[in-house]
């Protein structure tokens, strides 16, 4: 991820900010896990995680939304990473950020799967959207609750949480050349993949 300052006066000026970001915003990878000011993340295709949790590898594998995505919005994704999130619910929470760049890496699309039953109002962790060209927008956590948008273009963070958030974060990618786990697939042609929410 790459953070940004929020209070910045003009839009134009944080996207380029987050255009010109270089290296990643703070994540720490400890044996397939990450941990961000109360937020946990694990990957699925780290050995540990691979061990202990087998649906975690299998959902990781399985190339159905990949396919459904590639079909009806853009043809170019070539593959897919995951991560299940944890929120601590002690006030985790991401200030906006972009969580690529064109010239960083061949991310596309940005999902975020809710797993949240029981969410109130009172718990906070709103997903915060900053599109280039329009209004923010404001989305509850709630379970089942399937959000996509541009990884590179859409500026975006979290409300602190006040109790246990949970969701899968998965990004597309148009390119497998730099994938975690080296998988290698065929590299898409060059196309505009903006999206909006």
């Amino acid at each position: 991820s790459y953070a940004v300052d929020a209070g910045a006066p003009q839009r134009e000026r944080v996207q380029k900010a987050v255009a010109a970001a270089t290296e990643d915003g703070g994540a720490a990878p400890i044996a397939g896990t990450a941990v961000k000011r109360g937020i946990y993340e694990a990957e699925p295709y780290a050995p540990d995680v691979l061990e202990s949790c087998p649906r975690f590898a299998a959902l990781y594998r399985d190339d159905t939304l990949l396919d459904a995505l590639r079909r009806r919005l853009l043809e170019t994704l070539r593959r897919t990473e995951i991560r299940l999130q944890v929120n601590d619910g002690v006030g985790g929470q991401f200030g906006f950020h972009c969580d690529s760049s064109p010239t960083l890496d061949a991310r596309e699309v940005t999902a975020l799967f809710y797993l949240n039953e029981a969410w109130e109002p009172a718990d906070g962790g709103e997903l915060r959207l900053l599109p280039p060209d329009g209004e923010s927008v404001t989305l509850e956590p709630r379970a089942g609750r399937l959000v996509f948008f541009s990884a590179h273009a859409m500026l975006h963070g979290t409300a602190p949480a006040r109790a246990p958030r949970y969701c899968f974060t998965l990004w597309l990618y148009a390119d497998a050349r730099d994938a975690p786990d080296g998988k290698k697939k065929t590299p898409a042609r060059a196309t505009d993949t903006s999206l909006r929410v």
